[in-house]
């Protein structure tokens, strides 16, 4: 596993490396670990109400792009159309469901696909829980069993809690000096 940073106008792109060691703290990812967490497999029509309802309390929360972020926008990008496949899926903890979703995005161009990490939210009150890291190692296996030698991700240098959750995470890929 490896982990690359690049920040260019104000955006930040973190590209995590799969398969390609074994690293300092890689153990996270093992697959057959046991959470509280549950995860399923989101389905845009079941669970339109589920995915308002983590909106609005993302936006009530007002940090990061929550306050602009509607149910119909985040479920029109969790929704596949040609040369663009978009897997997504929902958390929860304790009693708080739902407690986040993250989505996988797939894009085609010839032969060649990109993988990328569309969206991670996590409801306020599951912040500070484990959701967000049990979200992305679910993406991370279910991208590297489709073939993904990287997953890419993007955010924005003004989402400090959104970057400094991805540097922390991109430490645990990267080997130690």
């Amino acid at each position: 596993m490896g982990a690359r940073i690049v920040t260019l106008m104000g955006t930040i792109r973190h590209t995590f490396e799969l398969g390609c060691r074994s690293g300092p703290d890689d153990s996270w990812l093992d697959i057959t670990k046991r959470s509280a967490i549950s995860i399923e497999s989101l389905d845009v029509h079941r669970d339109a109400v589920m995915v308002r309802v983590l909106v609005t309390a993302c936006r009530i929360s007002r940090q990061g792009m929550a306050g602009k972020l509607t149910a119909a926008g985040l479920l029109g990008e969790c929704t596949s159309r040609p040369g663009r496949n978009v897997s997504a899926w929902l958390a929860r903890a304790d009693t708080i469901d739902p407690a986040g979703l993250v989505t996988l995005t797939v894009v085609t161009v010839g032969v060649k696909r990109r993988f990328s990490i569309g969206w991670l939210l996590v409801a306020p009150a599951a912040r500070r829980r484990g959701v967000a890291t049990e979200l992305v190692r679910h993406v991370l296996v279910q991208a590297q069993a489709a073939g993904a030698s990287e997953v890419h991700v993007e955010t924005l240098e003004s989402w400090t809690d959104a970057d400094a959750f991805w540097q922390n995470l991109a430490a645990r890929f990267t080997p130690e000096g």
